[in-house]
C-alpha cells in the first residue's frame, strides 16, 4: 500500500484533450468523410487544423485552411459526433483513481459552447463524472479571476489545473504569481502530442498521466501506459 498522501484541494480539469480524445476522433472523421488519412503524431500544434494542413502539404496534397477549419467547427457542432467522442485512457484512469481516494474536489472547465452542455454532462455521466461540476467558459483566464476573488470554500484550498493548452498554462501560471496565490496555485500542462512543439518553444515542462498521478498523490504503478 502507498503511503503517498492524496492531494486534497480543487483539481480544475479541462475536457477536451485531457479527458476526451477529440483530436483522435476528428482524424478519424476526416479519413472517413475526405478520405484523408493523419497519424495522431502529426498533429503537433494545438491548432488541429493547421496541424492537418502542415502535415497535407508535405505530402503534396494541399487543401485549404479555411476548409479545414469549416470543417471542424461543423464537428464541434454535431452533438452525435461529440457524444461518440472516447476518452483518453491514461487521465481517466488517473482522474477516477484520485477521485476514490481523495477528499477533494474535481471540478471541471471547458471551453466548449453553451449549446453542448446537456451532450458534454451524457458523456461525463457514462465516464463517471456525472457527480463533477462543469464550468462552459472560453475565457478561461477570466473565469479564475473570477473563482480567486471568491469566498466560496472551494475555491479557497491549493488548486491544481490540468490543461493541454500551452498558452492557457503560461498565461494562468502567470496569474497566480501576479495575484499572490503562486504557493498554493499551479497550472500543469498534460503531455499531448499536439502540445509537443509549442511547449518546446516556451521552454515548459508537459506532464504525462503518469507524472500527473505523482503529483495528485496516487500510487502511479497502477495507471495505464500513457498516450503521448
Amino acid at each position: 500500500m502507498s503511503d503517498k498522501i492524496p492531494f486534497s484541494g480543487t483539481l480544475f480539469c479541462d475536457v477536451d484533450g485531457v479527458i476526451c480524445n477529440l483530436v483522435e476522433a476528428v482524424l478519424a472523421r476526416f479519413a472517413h468523410a475526405l478520405s484523408l488519412y493523419v497519424p495522431v503524431e502529426a498533429i503537433t500544434q494545438w491548432n488541429v487544423p493547421a496541424a492537418i494542413g502542415e502535415y497535407l502539404l508535405k505530402r503534396g496534397e494541399g487543401h485549404s485552411r479555411l476548409l479545414l477549419e469549416r470543417f471542424v467547427a461543423t464537428l464541434f457542432d454535431d452533438h452525435r459526433f461529440m457524444a461518440a467522442c472516447l476518452p483518453h485512457l491514461d487521465m481517466l484512469v488517473a482522474l477516477q483513481g484520485w477521485k476514490r481516494v481523495s477528499p477533494g474536489v474535481l471540478q471541471l472547465v471547458t471551453a466548449r459552447p453553451g449549446g453542448l452542455k446537456d451532450t458534454t454532462r451524457t458523456w461525463l455521466n457514462n465516464y463517471g463524472f456525472g457527480d463533477c461540476q462543469i464550468t462552459h467558459e472560453a475565457r478561461k483566464l477570466d473565469y479564475f479571476r473570477q473563482v480567486q476573488g471568491s469566498r466560496v470554500p472551494l475555491f479557497s484550498r491549493p488548486w491544481l489545473v490540468l490543461e493541454d493548452n500551452v498558452e492557457t498554462v503560461l498565461d494562468l501560471n502567470r496569474a497566480f504569481r501576479e495575484w499572490g496565490i503562486d504557493d498554493r496555485a499551479r497550472a500543469l500542462l498534460v503531455a499531448r502530442p499536439w502540445n509537443r512543439a509549442d511547449a518546446a518553444a516556451h521552454g515548459l515542462l508537459r506532464y504525462t498521466a503518469r507524472e500527473i498521478a505523482d503529483e495528485l498523490g496516487l500510487d502511479s504503478s497502477v495507471l495505464l501506459p500513457e498516450e503521448d
